[in-house]
């Protein structure tokens, strides 16, 4: 719900909401957002997992991963998958739009 209201407070529009990290990926099927943003904690497959599926076969596919863990081993496994953009919880509004905005433009 933070990220959400932070993002429509700056003016994105938010397409679709998941609820665990296989909804949020076969969501990123459905309706091809600009950008993803993710959940490392989620259930039913985890983020670093979602990213995966969604990264192998859409290579193209920006996603800002927001996570409470605030671990080295957690920013390499998100590297790894691809994931370019993390944000560690609790975070400012302005740090999430200014990540959002950089992975529209990378």
């Amino acid at each position: 719900m933070l990220v959400k209201n932070a993002l429509v407070d700056a003016g994105f529009d938010v397409v679709g909401e998941a609820a665990t990290g296989r909804e949020a990926a076969d969501m990123y099927f459905r309706l091809k957002p600009d950008v993803l943003t993710l959940d490392v904690i989620m259930p039913d497959m985890d983020g670093a997992s979602a990213a995966r599926e969604i990264l192998g076969r859409e290579p193209a596919a920006r996603i800002v991963m927001v996570t409470s863990l605030n671990q080295e081993a957690i920013e390499s496994e998100m590297k790894k998958a691809g994931v370019r953009f993390i944000i560690t919880k609790p975070f400012e509004p302005k740090v999430l739009v200014d990540s959002i905005q950089a992975a529209m433009t990378a």
